[in-house]
């Protein structure tokens, strides 16, 4: 039986999203408030918790596979001492012109996710910072898309992104808080 997700972006989501560039080593990773606790609450609540992140600088050379894998354990770790965690990680490595399905705004991460955990988009949320993050969402088909402003994205451009997220947040606690209390909804 598929269970419904919540799919999250990393950078700006999760973490702080260095303007102009990448997290590129561990050191460089710093959660944003409340991130941390919120994934524990959607465990809590029964989600499964995917995130899909694409990774362009690994195909442009930037920083290497081994630096983002050393990023997601710690990632992994930093939730798993709290008693939280990802029940899965879905990368994009290539770079933007490499054509591939897998990198948003295409569907091909989400399409990996939901064979790998047996997720029903229908009924999941997908959390993300940009136009891409929505757009693929939404052509994979998942359910309820929300957009957080804790990303580089000023206000006035997500107003304008083609889909429109179901609603804004300041951050995933925002979001979470919604995804909670409306969840009979989803």
């Amino acid at each position: 039986m598929s269970r419904a997700a919540v799919f999250l972006d990393r950078d700006g989501v999760l973490n702080v999203a260095p303007k102009g560039d990448w997290v590129r080593r561990v050191e460089g990773f710093h959660w944003l408030p409340g991130a941390k606790e919120s994934v524990r609450r959607l465990n809590d609540a029964g989600f499964v918790v995917a995130l899909v992140t694409n990774q362009s600088g690994i195909g442009r050379g930037l920083i290497s596979q081994a630096d983002v894998d050393a990023i997601h354990e710690k990632m992994v770790h930093d939730l798993a001492e709290i008693g939280a965690r990802l029940d899965g990680i879905f990368i994009c490595p290539h770079e933007p012109t490499a054509g591939c399905h897998c990198r948003k705004p295409k569907p091909g991460l989400f399409e990996q996710s939901v064979t790998a955990l047996d997720i029903d988009v229908s009924k999941s949320v997908m959390v993300g910072d940009s136009a891409t993050d929505m757009t693929a969402a939404r052509s994979a088909g998942v359910g309820v898309l929300l957009a957080v402003r804790s990303g580089l994205a000023p206000a006035d451009e997500i107003s304008a992104w083609q889909p429109a997220p179901d609603a804004v947040f300041d951050d995933l606690a925002g979001a979470v808080d919604w995804i909670l209390g409306d969840r009979d909804g989803l």
